[in-house]
């Protein structure tokens, strides 16, 4: 943000208007022990059509939303983990697309086939970023109805471009715990330490991450 000259706020349940568009920040001063549940979750109401934008908030998140959630469209949270996008929020909201920003054959198996039956069964229609490219909704300029386009991505092929697992654990310099490189709670870079080894992070104090058990 530094780089680019950006002015930032804290999320604190801000409102933006862009024309006839209103963006409302639903998220605030709370306090999470997980870092994904400080995601900036938000609702862009554009007249009849409204998104919701959930990052990687989790399930904590969603039973902490007290804002209208309805919307048309949702972007999933977390990416599909079972984590997020409960029963009962999926109620509130009562999506007719669910997006879904995942890359293919991940480590961490996102999304869920557990997410996946969940928006089945609220009736949403499921769009994956790993299975169709880009996706682009498009709202008309009454705000009355949308479209939704997919463009599969032919820019990357996996056969030129390795995947490199890395053996690496992280710590969390506040908290005293370790992780697997692919965990869901790392901590923001300016709290790591990185070690080669389990046998490092354990000889150093510290104790091992209960969510993905390195």
């Amino acid at each position: 943000m530094q780089a680019e000259g950006a002015n930032y706020a804290q999320s604190a349940y801000q409102s933006f208007t862009y024309g006839t568009a209103t963006l409302k920040i639903l998220t605030g001063h709370e306090y999470w022990e997980d870092i994904n549940n400080y995601s900036v979750v938000c609702r862009l109401d554009t007249g009849d059509i409204e998104f919701l934008f959930m990052g990687d908030a989790e399930s904590p998140v969603e039973s902490n939303l007290y804002e209208d959630l309805s919307a048309e469209v949702l972007k999933v949270g977390h990416h599909g983990s079972t984590s997020s996008t409960s029963d009962s929020f999926l109620a509130r909201v009562n999506p007719k697309a669910a997006i879904i920003s995942v890359g293919a054959d991940n480590d961490y198996g996102h999304p869920s086939n557990e997410v996946l039956t969940r928006l089945q069964s609220a009736g949403a229609k499921i769009y994956r970023t790993d299975e169709q490219g880009t996706i682009t909704v498009t709202v008309t300029t009454d705000g009355g109805t949308y479209s939704i386009n997919t463009e599969p991505s032919t820019s990357i092929s996996a056969s030129v471009i390795p995947v490199v697992k890395s053996t690496k654990y992280i710590g969390n310099k506040n908290s005293k715990k370790f992780h697997r490189s692919t965990c869901s709670s790392l901590p923001i870079p300016s709290n790591q330490v990185i070690f080669n080894s389990r046998e490092a992070a354990i000889s150093a104090g510290y104790v091992a991450c209960k969510k993905c058990n390195p």
